[in-house]
């Protein structure tokens, strides 16, 4: 009987309607996302914004969701820098620090208005080996990217949440 009444109250807490999600200015990029409530920001060099997922207060494993931005240099043809010179950009940067990278699925999406590659990639290397899903755009003179990571074994339960952060984007200023 406690089994079963042990069983039936974790199952109503785990049907508890969850808070909303918050939003977070970040006034680096000019944007806004919408936070799961609880996740707990922190900070990382070279990051303009760094959360960690938690759950009950408590941070899930080594897992984080960042924005961070790179300036973007004209092309040797002297034309400003677009989506595809960008990924290629950061795909080098991944493929030269991590052992193993694979690229899962890549989708072109709108996010508030701007083009971005959104991909699943998978690497091993320096950590243990992750997953992440991603959203490289550029606007204005700057490459954005909007990357939730976890370890492979945590990112099904998270996935959801960085989508949803992802398309949360919302611009709080023109681009420059």
């Amino acid at each position: 009987m406690r089994r079963l009444l042990a069983v039936l109250l974790l199952g109503l807490a785990a049907c508890q309607p969850q808070p909303p999600p918050r939003p977070v200015d970040v006034p680096a990029a000019r944007l806004q996302l919408h936070v799961p409530a609880g996740w707990q920001a922190d900070s990382s060099p070279g990051s303009l914004y760094f959360v960690l997922p938690a759950e009950r207060g408590q941070v899930i494993g080594r897992s984080f969701f960042l924005v961070a931005s790179d300036p973007m240099r004209e092309q040797p043809s002297g034309r400003p820098a677009t989506l595809d010179s960008y990924v290629r950009y950061k795909e080098e940067q991944g493929r030269a620090q991590a052992r193993e990278y694979r690229v899962i699925h890549s989708e072109r999406v709108i996010l508030d208005g701007v083009e971005a590659d959104l991909r699943e990639i998978e690497l091993s290397g320096q950590m243990e080996p992750r997953r992440s899903l991603a959203a490289l755009m550029v606007r204005g003179h700057e490459g954005l990217l909007l990357v939730g990571s976890a370890p492979v074994s945590e990112f099904p339960r998270l996935r959801r949440d960085f989508k949803a952060m992802i398309h949360s984007l919302h611009w709080l200023a023109p681009a420059p």
